[in-house]
């Protein structure tokens, strides 16, 4: 793994990317509000993809219930607990210092992080599918 810094030509493209990712979580938090099923495999099979109960679960942790939230889905929710620091740090750098914070992995390191996601990831669809969520 290696780690640096990169420094940014244009400190303003990631507004290109916070931009549309908040009109996203806008509509995706809209969606939930009305009661619009978003999953179409949950819609017309009733089985839940491995993602199903991510908006519950991330307004369940922002309402101040972590157990709630983490009880609907493991995995989104870890993950944001662990990625959320990591890109609102990114974001600080960028616009202050514009400069963004990096990490290459090596061929070895991307396989191992494939296989431990996928197996995270499994054992989350299998955790959901029990809970019947």
């Amino acid at each position: 793994m290696k780690l640096y810094w990169l420094q940014l030509k244009r400190p303003q493209s990631i507004a290109y990317i916070i931009g549309p990712l908040c009109l996203i979580g806008g509509l995706i938090f809209l969606c939930q509000v009305f009661g619009i099923m978003l999953c179409p495999l949950r819609k017309y099979t009733g089985i839940p993809c491995f993602t199903c109960g991510s908006t519950r679960a991330v307004l369940a942790l922002l309402s101040g219930e972590p157990q709630t939230a983490f009880l609907t889905q493991p995995l989104v929710i870890s993950l944001l607990c662990c990625v959320a620091p990591i890109a609102l740090f990114s974001l600080c750098t960028a616009l202050l210092h514009k400069r963004i914070f990096m990490v290459s992995f090596s061929r070895t390191e991307k396989v191992l992080l494939f296989l431990f996601f996928a197996v995270a990831t499994l054992l989350n669809w299998l955790y959901l599918l029990s809970t019947n969520m």
